[in-house]
């Protein structure tokens, strides 16, 4: 969430100053941008050498992705890999703006879901559940016990 964020920024700044940034993915991350900067970073920033900018994960009704609103002013990350269970085969791609501005009936992603019906409480199993993450959490690597178990080899950086 605040990682896939601050990721979208860095990568961001250090295209900027000269680095080559890689095709990346996002994890379920919020809103870090107006719809200018979004637009930017999406449509622009990496024309001549990619067509993907980066992919953003997401899974089932979270709200985290959708946060803050865009009638605050934030715009859509606009290529997303969306998962609608726990079974990693099962996604979708939504790619481009009209496909990520907003709830519409049979919206992709993310935008199939009223506002009404996201899941902002945090953790939750819609945020921390991604398919390809260890033991499926991506929330709170380490922790052996407690409702998100999850395997101490990415924490520590194990094979």
């Amino acid at each position: 969430s605040m990682g896939g964020t601050m990721m979208t920024m860095a990568t961001y700044f250090l295209q900027k100053v000269g680095f080559q940034v890689q095709l990346s993915w996002i994890l379920e991350g919020g809103r870090p941008g107006n719809p200018a900067f979004m637009d930017y970073v999406y449509q622009k920033m990496f024309a001549k050498t990619r067509p993907v900018a980066m992919w953003h994960a997401t899974h089932t009704n979270d709200g985290i992705p959708r946060w803050p609103s865009a009638q605050q002013g934030y715009g859509y990350h606009q290529m997303q890999v969306h998962f609608n269970s726990s079974d990693a085969k099962n996604y979708s791609f939504c790619i481009g703006a009209g496909q990520n501005d907003g709830y519409a009936e049979g919206g992709c992603g993310q935008f199939q879901f009223a506002r009404s019906g996201l899941a902002f409480n945090l953790p939750n199993n819609q945020h921390c559940g991604l398919p390809y993450a260890p033991n499926g959490q991506m929330c709170m690597l380490g922790y052996p016990s407690g409702p998100y178990k999850t395997d101490t080899q990415c924490y520590y950086g194990g094979s």
